[in-house]
């Protein structure tokens, strides 16, 4: 386990996102999910006997401001996020004061929905992007 230094935990504004080489500062939220396929065998009974195992699935969602969102799509062909190639998408964490750097990385990525869904009172439009992605890779340095 890494200790923490001088009792600084990770946090939301040690968080660098490199979007296609180009800084995002209009990030909201981040998430991620790795999942493993793993189903019971039956056997003799009403009790299963043993598990199997399949394949790996990862997931990933972010939201952006409205205006972060437009710099996608501008440089997106045929202004189309979801039309970009497969990309590897790394997740920084800098912290300033000593040098950490923690780096998750979202393998192949590939943006699979765009949803936009403003509501009264807002003080921002949401964008709420999801992803598919090959792997993902998390190295501390």
């Amino acid at each position: 386990m890494v200790p923490l230094i001088n009792g600084i935990a990770r946090s939301w504004a040690e968080i660098n996102v490199p979007f296609l080489g180009q800084p995002l500062s209009g990030v909201v939220s981040i998430s991620w999910e790795e999942n493993s396929n793993v189903t019971m065998n039956p056997g003799i009974g009403k009790y299963a006997s043993s598990y199997g195992e399949g394949n790996y699935t990862f997931t990933g969602s972010m939201t952006f401001t409205q205006e972060e969102w437009n710099n996608i799509v501008s440089v997106s062909p045929n202004n189309k996020p979801t039309q970009l190639g497969i990309f590897d998408l790394p997740l920084l964490y800098l912290n300033d004061s000593n040098g950490f750097v923690m780096k998750t990385l979202w393998k192949s990525s590939k943006i699979t929905s765009v949803k936009i869904a403003p509501n009264q009172g807002d003080t921002m439009i949401p964008v709420e992007v999801q992803f598919i992605m090959a792997d993902i890779q998390t190295t501390i340095a």
